[in-house]
């Protein structure tokens, strides 16, 4: 709109000056008149094209007017009789390219925040993709953490239920009465009693207890036989020292001299002034309800429980060891608890402070077991252990245990 108000303008002021000129020639420029109405005619022509090729036309003052004009009669009219238009590459295209880039900007800016939006959905996204694989990987975790936990409890129950079978099939076994066996210390173990390997009394009274407790059937607990007085020496007219003990047999007493005379010297020294006895010690007879094979006496115990008797201090091994081809093998056993209670029970050892009777006893479990280790020590690994089994070495620690005990002592 604004290019053809100019237009109309730039028509209005032509024909003025038109007018105007057509008032000066009247005035007396007729001198003039016929060259500039022809100016003004060329003039219109150009601002005629010009409108319609859209493009301003500037008017300029003439400085070069005709001097004879009388301003003394300017009736108030614009003298401008020259017109100056403007070059094409000077056309005016400010509001247009103002538009131009306005609208270029506009469109940047949407493409910016569209952009801006589409990074931050797509994060949106994202984050919520994490967020969802880590719940799922928390879920999942939490879910083997819970099978984990039934499957250790599956596995306790199984255990337990296996345990209770096992000691309920220890429990309701058969055991021979008063004889070693492996049988009798896993019992022996489970009721928490004194572990000897013998199936006695005390042995029998904690058993049925726990038999009670369970409600199991006690068809299986062995009974101690009828007592039968101990074996005498055959009747004699006369009788001395050791052949009048209760309990003595002699049948084979010199067999029994030379096993001990053939033990180790180390195992001699404990032997001072200890009686040897071929015999079914009166005691042990009693307790085990059998005559066992080798006993080692300190204090001369009475088959009524009691002690004191003539034969404290001896050491006894009964035909059955001997008819049983177990002599040299139960004289080391008897002898070496000679030798713990004669020797072992004050010599200290310096290392620990404590003796080596109490140290080896903790090696080996118990006094029984640390005779047959020294069995073994003297005798081999296949010499005839009760109580650690027949065949049981001894550890290169064990062995150098008791080398050290021997030299130390």
């Amino acid at each position: 709109m604004s290019k053809k108000m100019n237009s109309i303008s730039f028509i209005s002021i032509l024909l003025g000056t038109a007018v105007f000129a057509g008032g000066c020639f009247k005035a007396g420029n007729t001198q003039t008149a016929q060259p500039l109405q022809t100016e003004v005619i060329q003039v219109q022509e150009e601002a005629n094209q010009s409108i319609a090729s859209g493009i301003n036309v500037v008017l300029e003052k003439s400085e070069g007017h005709d001097h004879n004009h009388d301003h003394n009669h300017d009736h108030g009219h614009d003298h401008s009789e020259i017109v100056v238009l403007p070059e094409a590459s000077e056309v005016p295209l400010s509001a247009t390219t103002e538009s131009a880039d306005e609208s270029r900007l506009q469109h940047e800016a949407s493409k910016e925040q569209e952009r801006v939006e589409t990074d931050h959905a797509n994060q949106q996204a994202a984050d919520q993709a994490e967020t969802t694989r880590l719940e799922g990987q928390k879920t999942a975790a939490e879910a083997e953490e819970r099978l984990e936990a039934e499957r250790q409890v599956e596995a306790y129950a199984a255990e337990m239920a296996r345990l209770i079978s096992q000691a309920e099939l220890v429990l309701t076994r058969e055991y021979p009465w008063g004889e070693f066996s492996q049988k009798t210390i896993e019992l022996q173990m489970l009721l928490g009693t004194s572990v000897d390997g013998v199936y006695g009394n005390a042995t029998r009274q904690a058993h049925l207890a726990a038999l009670a407790d369970r409600g199991l059937l006690t068809d299986n607990v062995p009974s101690a036989p009828p007592a039968t007085p101990a074996p005498n020496q055959a009747p004699s007219t006369t009788c001395s020292g050791m052949s009048c003990w209760n309990g003595y047999e002699g049948q084979n007493q010199a067999a029994v001299n030379s096993a001990i005379n053939a033990l180790p010297a180390e195992l001699q020294r404990a032997l001072n002034g200890v009686d040897i006895v071929n015999g079914c010690h009166p005691y042990a007879y009693a307790s085990k309800g059998r005559c066992v094979y080798g006993v080692w006496d300190s204090a001369g115990w009475k088959a009524d429980g009691t002690y004191g008797a003539d034969w404290a201090r001896s050491l006894w091994i009964s035909n059955r060891a001997v008819e049983g081809g177990r002599l040299a093998d139960v004289a080391v056993h008897e002898a070496a608890h000679a030798y713990s209670y004669m020797i072992m029970r004050t010599c200290v050892n310096n290392s620990t402070g404590e003796t080596y009777r109490v140290d080896l006893r903790n090696l080996f479990g118990g006094e029984e077991f640390l005779a047959d280790a020294i069995t073994a020590y003297f005798n081999g690994a296949n010499a005839f252990q009760n109580y650690r089994g027949t065949g049981t070495g001894l550890s290169q620690g064990e062995q150098d245990a008791l080398t050290e005990m021997f030299a130390s002592c």
